[in-house]
């Protein structure tokens, strides 16, 4: 089978059979994703109405993982995005927890990203790093460029070095208790630490 760069090179004619054909799978695609939300709707319906419903569901369809039926609810019940139904890359995984609605204007568009040189990137969801993830998802919307720059220059003093101002650790004989989540420690704190433990 020709790939669509030899074929560009053989004719015209079998380019366009190949631009047909990738055309053709994108309706498919888009298709699919229309039958499988209208099958969450109807998994959602049925489920509401009657108690007995998801198991008759799960042994009806026992090729279907039981991790992918509270995903097809979520989407059922518009928690889950269906473009985000069968992603998990850190991006998608972050953006799921979030509203619906937030949910729909990080799919429908790629997500700004600021740097620390204070450029805006736009990304798309699942090329977000784990660092960009945290910047630009809150527990309960998409940051805009103001709040991402107030965590970068939250995190600045800790990332060049600086020790942080306040407490974020306590010592309780040779344990570690970490007090606040997505902690920076430099080596001169974790020296610090070290010595300080029993």
């Amino acid at each position: 089978m020709t790939t669509a760069i030899q074929s560009e090179v053989i004719n015209g004619q079998e380019m366009e059979l190949v631009n047909s054909r990738v055309k053709q799978f994108g309706d498919y695609i888009e298709r699919g994703l229309d039958y499988i939300k209208n099958a969450c709707e109807i998994y959602v319906e049925e489920i509401d109405k009657w108690v007995g419903a998801k198991q008759v569901f799960k042994e009806s369809y026992p090729k279907v993982p039981n991790d992918t039926w509270s995903r097809f609810e979520k989407v059922g019940r518009k928690q889950l995005h269906i473009e985000l139904l069968c992603k998990f890359s850190i991006g998608a995984r972050k953006l799921a927890r979030l509203p619906f609605s937030e949910q729909e204007i990080a799919v429908t568009k790629p997500i700004e990203v600021l740097t620390k040189n204070n450029e805006v990137l736009k990304v798309d969801v699942d090329k977000l790093t784990k660092e960009q993830s945290n910047q630009v998802f809150a527990e309960n919307h998409i940051r805009d460029i103001a709040e991402q720059k107030a965590i970068i220059e939250t995190i600045k003093p800790v990332v060049e070095g600086k020790e942080a101002e306040h407490v974020t650790y306590l010592i309780k004989g040779n344990k570690l208790i970490v007090k606040e989540a997505d902690t920076i420690f430099t080596k001169t704190i974790l020296k610090k630490i070290i010595d300080e433990m029993v």
